[in-house]
């Protein structure tokens, strides 16, 4: 498997691909690429297109793909760990967006509980000891001026957004399968389906937070707590502390500069 030009990735060559295609591979386009996956559309000789993705960890992706399947998932070919085919799917404009909130949200919530996920949120208990880790963590960055944006005082703000009681009331709610990353990019529409793409990092947390990430990026009035936005920035700001320690270092920088600008939104 040759290297990625630049990112500690491995990606498959044609030769390897082709095993799993009906046809010979003629163009590889790169879509997205960063420090923990590479997408490509595959371009066959006989026309047909498909998606490559090549991750590493912390994605759980191929695992969920291997081991769910649900009309809102796309079928997927694993073919080694981290590395799946995806059919290549031209997204319409969804028309119904109520209706496609409804159809997405009854999909997920019939995932099994056996799903893999990438953080378990099933309690009050694991969402404060995330948020104790986080912010130690985050203390620590700003005391050793690794961060320079961020703030003492921006932090104890959003150890205290975590814990708010609005915040803490989500988990009375119903709890289960999350996707977390909903955004209009990851939504595929089909005159008779729309698919869920890039499960990278699904949760068990309160599902409230795939609702509100599904009017938001379908513009419907939020009938959400209006404490879900805050807990979806705080887990966002999570995911970016653990990509500036754990998974991206050199990006230590701009992780910085986001999390400090989502401090304010909290």
């Amino acid at each position: 498997m040759p290297p990625h030009p630049y990112f500690d990735l491995e990606l498959l060559d044609n030769i390897t691909l082709n095993h799993y295609l009906l046809a010979p591979i003629e163009t590889r386009h790169i879509i997205h690429e960063w420090p923990l996956s590479c997408v490509e559309r595959l371009t066959c000789r006989d026309g047909s297109q498909h998606i490559y993705k090549s991750q590493r960890p912390p994605s759980v992706e191929s695992e969920l793909y291997s081991m769910v399947t649900a009309p809102h998932l796309l079928p997927a070919t694993i073919i080694q760990p981290h590395h799946l085919l995806l059919p290549f799917i031209t997204s319409t404009p969804i028309h119904d967006a109520a209706y496609a909130v409804r159809q997405i949200r009854t999909a997920i919530a019939a995932m099994p509980v056996q799903t893999p996920v990438y953080r378990t949120l099933d309690t009050i208990d694991a969402w404060e000891t995330l948020i104790d880790r986080i912010v130690r963590t985050l203390r620590q960055l700003v005391q050793a001026t690794t961060f320079v944006h961020l703030t003492l005082a921006d932090i104890a703000h959003i150890e205290a957004s975590a814990h708010h009681p609005d915040v803490l009331a989500l988990w009375q709610g119903e709890i289960g399968v999350v996707h977390g990353d909903i955004t209009l990019a990851n939504l595929l529409n089909t005159p008779h389906q729309t698919y869920v793409i890039d499960w990278q990092r699904p949760m068990y947390a309160p599902t409230v937070i795939d609702t509100w990430m599904l009017e938001r990026a379908l513009q419907l009035p939020i009938s959400t707590p209006l404490a879900t936005q805050m807990l979806c920035t705080i887990l966002e700001m999570c995911w970016l502390t653990e990509a500036a320690t754990q998974w991206f270092p050199r990006g230590m920088a701009h992780y910085d500069a986001q999390i400090a600008q989502r401090a304010q939104q909290c």
